[in-house]
């Protein structure tokens, strides 16, 4: 049997109300050998039906059953189990552009890179799935040079972090025995990439959107608060600054200073919105917080930001956290 050219890996729970759009956008998808390994992580919804009735009527299509293990341990078995040269994840709640992973594999054909990012479409659905709008967030052409420095823009920290706007190098994967860390949800994305990212020697960036993202009007894991949420944003943090550093980007610094500056914003924001928790609760949150960045964070290093940023930041350092309060307070109403 002839070897598949490219693994589509899709972790499926309890999406039966997005999957079919899911899957439709695959079918569509013409000129490469393919298959779809629809990871069926113990959805108690329909989604294992529609998933079985694929598979009868596309053998591109292939179901595999486990026990709920989260997001990282289902792509780590569609690892385990695809045949392709290059690995695609894609979430079961989002869709591709069928002509976009058509034009970019037709390119990295030629440029037989370890790893390939490209480009997305983060799409906003209201809560009865209409589109309210949509942002285009896609790179420059370019490579990655290590060792003459590697041109950078802001907009690229948007396009690192993703396990699903890559193309990954199977052979490159399995050598270097490079899976998901288990139990680091919200960040499992950019911990599996700081290890991919910093070891390969061959990355492209295309300039080719091919997914839809779709972000709804739902609570996710990535905007609610929850008991770890302190350790797992540092070490998203560290995983970002590790592949940063060692790509030898141009003004590091600055987007040093951004990663911070967003990531205690965001922490702030989670404890502070937080509406399960009680003020007493909030305030040790936060002092936590306030510890835990200090030792990580240099915030000394911090210059040039707008005054927003700037009295967020002063605050929080200053332990001003009624500052915080009514900042937040007022984003949200």
């Amino acid at each position: 049997m002839l070897k598949k050219s490219l693994s589509i890996i899709v972790p499926i729970y309890n999406v039966e109300k997005y999957l079919q759009k899911c899957i439709s956008s695959l079918q569509k998808i013409e000129g490469i050998n393919f298959e779809v390994l629809l990871i069926n992580d113990g959805s108690k919804d329909n989604s294992l039906k529609i998933c079985e009735k694929i598979s009868n009527e596309d053998f591109r299509f292939k179901v595999i059953s486990k026990k709920n293990g989260g997001l990282s341990d289902a792509r780590n078995k569609g690892l385990e189990d695809a045949d392709g040269e290059y690995i695609f994840f894609l979430d079961g709640d989002d869709y591709i552009e069928s002509t976009g992973i058509e034009k970019l594999y037709s390119t990295i054909i030629k440029q037989k890179p370890d790893v390939s990012i490209f480009g997305y479409n983060v799409v906003y659905e209201d809560k009865d799935g209409n589109i309210e709008g949509n942002k285009l967030v896609v790179p420059k052409q370019k490579s990655v040079n290590k060792k003459i420095g590697t041109e950078f823009e802001e907009k690229d920290l948007d396009l690192i972090g993703y396990a699903w706007n890559k193309l990954y190098k199977r052979s490159f994967l399995v050598e270097n025995n490079f899976y998901f860390e288990k139990g680091t949800s919200l960040v499992e994305d950019i911990i599996f990439n700081s290890m991919v990212l910093t070891k390969a020697n061959h990355i492209t960036f295309n300039n080719i959107p091919v997914v839809h993202y779709v972000q709804r009007n739902r609570q996710t894991l990535g905007t609610k608060y929850y008991e770890n949420i302190i350790d797992l944003k540092i070490k998203g943090f560290n995983s970002y600054l590790k592949i940063l550093t060692e790509w030898n980007i141009n003004h590091l610094d600055f987007y040093e200073n951004k990663l911070i500056i967003d990531y205690t914003k965001f922490l702030i924001s989670a404890i502070v919105k937080e509406q399960s928790m009680s003020k007493s609760k909030k305030k040790n949150e936060l002092l936590s917080l306030h510890g835990a960045l200090n030792n990580v964070f240099n915030y000394k290093k911090i210059k040039n930001i707008d005054i927003k940023n700037q009295i967020i930041i002063y605050s929080f350092k200053r332990k001003l956290f009624w500052v915080n309060n009514i900042l937040y307070s007022i984003r949200r109403k």
